[in-house]
């Protein structure tokens, strides 16, 4: 009896599990019975770009997005990508597509408040950062991130509000930078 073919849900299992090469291989699999399938193409591209092999993992998300380009995860992962490659300007672009394809993608407007920070647009980060948190007020980074910015403009009270919670996720956490 034939094993059933690879599934995106399993090359999906596999980058969770932190397996990139598995993850490629059975994406790749599934791209070589079915050439359309845009999310194998960007399972592709994060197992590349786990694997340090940027250009190629730039090539398979730019085919996922040209198969899909209504997928804001698609859009978000081809920022992550090109931030990779330092094409910080290319990487907002993507970052704003996928948040203006999904509003409340949490993790669209966490890269769009990090990079304002690193671009020194303080308003900008307050405005991505503060939807980040209230998307997702159970991310501890965008909690800190956040917090550290109300710091800077001296709005300690709210920091520390945000401070608190971060901690109350992860009260031991070492790579939270409080």
């Amino acid at each position: 009896m034939n094993a059933a073919p690879p599934s995106i849900a399993e090359a999906l299992r596999l980058l969770q599990a932190g397996d990139a090469a598995a993850a490629l291989a059975t994406s790749r699999e599934i791209i070589a019975r079915q050439p359309g399938h845009a999310r194998a193409y960007l399972a592709a591209g994060i197992a590349l770009r786990m694997m340090g092999r940027l250009g190629e993992s730039r090539a398979a998300i730019e085919e996922g997005v040209r198969l899909d380009p209504a997928d804001y995860g698609a859009a978000y992962e081809q920022g992550m990508t090109l931030a990779a490659l330092g094409e910080a300007d290319a990487a907002r672009d993507c970052y704003r597509r996928a948040a203006q394809l999904r509003p409340d993608f949490a993790a669209a407007h966490f890269a769009l408040g990090m990079d304002a920070i690193v671009r020194g647009d303080w308003k900008a980060a307050a405005i991505a950062l503060e939807d980040a948190v209230r998307l997702d007020p159970r991310n501890p980074h965008a909690l800190v991130n956040y917090g550290r910015l109300c710091v800077r403009q001296a709005d300690f009270a709210r920091a520390a509000d945000l401070f608190r919670a971060a901690l109350a996720l992860v009260p031991s956490d070492p790579d939270l930078p409080m």
